[in-house]
């Protein structure tokens, strides 16, 4: 299964058309793996950078810090180096990349560099917007670099200590007792 979609995949990336004669769906994949690969060539990321494949999930904002976490990988090999930022002039170093990403991994069963494709960083920027669209370069272990911008995420505003909730019924803090009880359960995760 994972050398059929390899070269299923090759074909896409070589620009056939999914399901023609030169381009036939593999036999004996699930057809969910299947349209999962054809949509991914289709995302703006693949077509932009013509080498990779990724997504930025939502933002927290907390003051002035963002925290981004996601995943990327190149189809031909491992990542190097990734830079992210606001200002595709002023993009700053991810934190960690390379991390195994097992549910990534499965989406694309035939792509190698997928289960290793978790990221996280920080940005120091406060944004007053419920939506960014965040740019990138990527450097691969082959010398090949790609830039591209994440589709526009959602931002989430955090504030406070983690274990801090508020009460959606009343929008007032939760009672100590609730606030235990969660960071009790936090702890056993």
């Amino acid at each position: 299964m994972k050398r059929a979609l390899k070269q299923y995949s090759s074909a896409l990336r070589a620009g056939a058309a999914p399901g023609r004669n030169a381009c036939s769906r593999p036999t004996g994949v699930p057809t969910s793996l299947i349209t999962t690969l054809e949509q991914w060539f289709k995302s703006d990321i693949f077509q932009a950078t013509r080498c990779c494949f990724g997504q930025l999930e939502p933002i927290v904002e907390d003051g002035e810090i963002l925290v981004l976490r996601g995943w990327l990988f190149g189809l031909d090999s491992p990542l190097k180096a990734l830079y992210i930022g606001i200002d595709p002039q002023k993009l700053q170093p991810a934190l960690v990349f390379g991390q195994e990403r097992p549910d990534i991994g499965a989406l694309f069963p035939g792509e190698d560099q997928a289960l290793h494709s978790g990221f996280g960083a920080v940005l120091a920027c406060a944004t007053q917007t419920d939506h960014l669209e965040l740019h990138f370069r990527a450097s691969f272990a082959n010398q090949q670099s790609a830039c591209g911008q994440f589709a526009k995420t959602k931002v989430l505003r955090f504030s406070g200590h983690p274990y801090f909730e508020l009460n959606p019924a009343d929008k007032k803090p939760a009672s100590s007792e609730s606030m235990s009880a969660r960071t009790i359960e936090l702890i056993e995760e």
